[in-house]
């Protein structure tokens, strides 16, 4: 009977759903925050994972913390009756077999209007009203890719409500904020692959009224691969095949193959295996394995050279040589006019309109002075500077800030280079005396670059091809003004490397990281090429562009380089579109192959040269041939606010033209009352006091930004200069740990500085900008 009952139980019990425990955590997969203007005639919205069907949501809001009863959506009209109050929301979450989330959503006070003539803004696909945000897209990469920024852009300008007094970015992985990601760029990294990304922003004006806005990646982010670095079996030999070898990596991956020879592509090498030619011995033969994967990044990985015959080391001196080498020097006198401060020495004169003679003489084919002027300063100029330009009005729109801004903020080292009244105008701020350093040699070359560049085209600014003409400039200003004199390149490493720093500071990584080298020493093509495209600083375009330079010249010539540049000015259009058109002629045109393809085509120079601007980075300055003291940063005309001034040792190069940047130039913030750090005798560690001196100031201001800058004398010693950067160095990078505990943006500069004071001699500077 027992057994019958049981049975009974059983068979009604198969008709009842089963239950889940609802003892689960739940958690949203994308934020859950209240978006929208603030103010009266919009309406505001609690955004929530609607993509997941089997969650629900219950939405209440609050007025000063009073509910309104008649509202239960998750949207909310702001009417005349909530001016002033403080509006938030709660929004409970439910799914079967997890607890209820519920979280109170903050909010804003209602603004009694709404901003007006905001306007629309459109960005490939997309068209919003301002104040408004662009979804996150892709910074610098044709899609998202793990290492490379993404971009949220929001626009709250050109409303009549003016400026914002207040910004703030966050970013979101599956719904969760992730931790120190508040500007308005975020890089990818390995976790985020195949994850959910949003960008959440909020900004708030001057008479209270606050924007915000939240927006999901569209875009799938792609896993990356692993992929070991290949290597090659069998020796350089005539008449013994070469087999690459990438043992190690994914095997779903597909992998081909591009073998090179003294840096350059061999035709028709793109099989595993290649048969070496006698011009190969004693040549550098790599091969780079490049390999693909559905949902994986396309990646590539370059080898060691193959071992064989001693293989000379990769020679950029070739491009360097053939500038130098390749001009007959003349006494031809140029239509170029100089106005000369009272205070530049008749020896700086001689040494600078030399320079200048130079490159006239160099350029001469290709370009011809006519009614140049040519403006020779120094630092105590700033009056007498101001009165020039007044004499020349149409020189103003050209020298953001004015001329003694210049002055004051660069302690000269720069160079202005524009087109004014349709003439080539050049103001130079130099050094007199034991003041200058061989790096002053490069300005006037450089500069003369940019006369040949603005023949072609009135408007320098390139999107598509962002290193060409700074690059170009750099190259030829270290070849004519340098290389001749540094036959180990010692100087012009460092430089170049300096230069590299910059990516890092402007990157959030630590100074000297050296991510630029090191993204080139990796061997992936599609970084690389990346790095030819990406707009970036000023400092970029300076390394990049002088490797490329080299690379181009060495390879091709000087004559061909040339060619194209002045096909690509001439022909560019006004627009990234019409650059692109252009310049996928020109380059092919000129030399044989794609722009698309120059990323491979350098790959292995690229990495050869980092390894070279990596030692020369660690040589003791001595090294630097004729620098007799440590110079100073220089400008670097609109850009300069929107990256750090180079520290002394990366040897900075002259100022790009205003005209050539693609950012407006921003007005300067006077930085706070410097902090002076006194050590006691060869001690280089931080004091609990020095420490404590530099949280408070950090706690006390809105600092973006902190120079450490070691003072020094003229007498001082190498072994001293080493210790007192070494100063600098450890109050930067405490400064920079503060900066991130305070949740706020850490960039830090070491440079040196010097002083006429006895007492302030091994002292740190700690400046606080932004």
């Amino acid at each position: 009977m027992r057994t019958f009952i049981s049975f009974l139980l059983a068979i009604a019990l198969i008709g009842v759903p089963a239950v889940a425990r609802a003892d689960a955590p739940l958690v949203a997969n994308s934020p859950v925050m209240v978006v929208g203007s603030f103010g009266v005639g919009s309406t505001i919205s609690a955004l929530y994972p609607t993509d997941d069907q089997a969650l629900t949501a219950s939405f209440e809001w609050y007025a000063d913390g009073s509910k309104l009863a008649s509202i239960s959506t998750s949207t909310l009209l702001l009417g005349t009756d909530l001016v002033g109050k403080l509006v938030t929301a709660k929004v409970t979450l439910s799914k079967n077999g997890f607890v209820d989330l519920v979280l109170d959503l903050p909010g804003a006070r209602v603004f009694g209007s709404l901003p007006a003539n905001g306007g629309m803004m459109t960005y490939l696909d997309e068209t919003v009203s301002q104040p408004g945000c662009f979804s996150p897209r892709a910074n610098g990469v044709s899609t998202p890719t793990v290492g490379w920024q993404l971009w949220f852009s929001c626009q709250p300008y050109n409303t009549t409500f003016g400026t914002p007094v207040e910004q703030k970015f966050s970013w979101y992985r599956n719904g969760q904020q992730i931790a120190g990601a508040t500007q308005s760029t975020y890089r990818l990294q390995a976790v985020d692959a195949g994850q959910s990304i949003w960008g959440a922003y909020q900004t708030t004006y001057s008479n209270g009224f606050v924007f915000s806005d939240a927006k999901k990646l569209r875009t799938s982010i792609p896993f990356q691969l692993t992929i070991a670095k290949p290597t090659i079996d069998g020796s350089v030999t005539v008449g013994t095949s070469l087999v690459a070898s990438t043992a190690g990596s994914d095997p779903l991956a597909t992998f081909s193959y591009q073998w090179f020879s003294d840096y350059v592509p061999i035709v028709g090498a793109t099989s595993a295996t290649y048969m070496p030619q006698s011009g190969d011995v004693g040549k550098a033969v790599q091969v780079l394995a490049i390999a693909q994967r559905d949902g994986y990044s396309a990646a590539s990985r370059l080898s060691d050279p193959a071992t064989g015959a001693t293989v000379q080391p990769v020679n950029p001196m070739a491009a360097y040589s053939l500038v130098f080498n390749g001009y007959e020097s003349t006494n031809t006198a140029y239509d170029i006019g100089y106005i000369v401060s009272p205070t530049v020495t008749a020896d700086s004169l001689t040494r600078e309109k030399a320079l200048v003679q130079r490159a006239a003489d160099f350029w001469r084919s290709e370009y011809t002075p006519a009614g140049v002027t040519v403006v020779y300063l120094t630092r105590d100029d700033a009056t007498w500077a101001e009165g020039i330009v007044a004499q020349h009005p149409s020189w103003s729109s050209s020298i953001p800030g004015g001329i003694r801004s210049w002055i004051e903020r660069n302690s000269c080292g720069f160079a202005l280079a524009f087109k004014a009244d349709q003439r080539q105008i050049f103001i130079e701020c130099i050094r007199n005396g034991s003041e200058s350093s061989v790096n002053d040699q490069q300005v006037g070359p450089h500069e003369y670059s940019h006369w040949v560049q603005y023949e072609q085209s009135s408007s320098l600014y390139l999107g598509r091809v962002p290193w060409l003409i700074e690059g170009q400039a750099n190259f030829y200003g270290l070849a004519l003004g340098i290389a001749s004199e540094d036959p180990a390149l010692s100087f012009i490493n460092r430089s170049i490397a300096g230069h590299a720093t910059q990516y890092d500071i402007y990157n959030g990584y630590q100074f000297a990281d050296f991510k630029m080298l090191e993204t080139f020493e990796a061997g992936n093509i599609f970084d690389v090429q990346t790095m030819l495209t990406r707009g970036g600083t000023v400092w970029d375009q300076y390394a990049v562009g002088t490797l490329v330079s080299e690379w181009l010249v060495s390879k091709y010539g000087h004559q061909k380089y040339v060619d194209w540049m002045k096909e690509l000015l001439r022909t560019k259009g006004q627009d990234s579109e019409t650059e692109r058109v252009a310049n996928a002629v020109a380059f092919s045109a000129v030399y044989g192959f794609e722009y698309r393809q120059l990323g491979l085509y350098v790959t292995p120079y690229f990495a050869a040269r980092s390894q070279q601007l990596r030692n020369a980075w660690a040589q003791p300055n001595q090294s630097t041939p004729n620098s007799t003291t440590p110079g100073q940063g220089s400008g670097s005309g609109g850009v300069t606010n929107a990256t750090p001034t180079p520290t002394p040792t990366s040897s900075p190069t002259p100022a790009p033209t205003p005209k050539q940047t693609a950012k407006p130039v921003q007005p300067v913030v006077a930085p706070a009352a410097a902090t002076l750090l006194a050590f006691s005798a060869k001690n280089t560690v931080l004091t609990s006091a020095q420490r404590a001196v530099i949280s408070k100031k950090l706690k006390s201001i809105k600092s973006s930004q902190v120079v450490c800058a070691a003072l020094y004398s003229p007498k001082t010693t190498a072994k001293d200069m080493a210790t007192y950067k070494a100063r600098a160095q450890n109050a930067c990078a405490y400064a920079k740990s503060s900066l991130s505990k305070l949740g706020r943006s850490a960039k830090t500069l070491v440079t040196t500085r010097k002083t006429t004071k006895t007492s302030e001699v091994g002292r740190v500077s700690l400046t606080y900008k932004g």
